[in-house]
């Protein structure tokens, strides 16, 4: 985990892992990761963020 990100509305929490070329998203609600995204082409995630209108992560 590197550089970690909360959601709007800090409901979730996006956690980079640059091993894996994935960004997981934890719903703290469920108490569980929900979600993975991988990157294409073995991208490396890194220091992430969220645009203001949650559109971009």
């Amino acid at each position: 985990m590197h550089g970690p990100s909360g959601s709007r509305g800090s409901r979730k929490i996006h956690i980079p892992d640059r091993g894996e070329c994935a960004i997981s998203v934890l719903d703290f609600e469920e108490g569980r990761l929900t979600r993975k995204w991988r990157l294409p082409n073995g991208g490396s995630p890194d220091m992430g963020g969220d645009s203001t209108d949650g559109g971009v992560r």
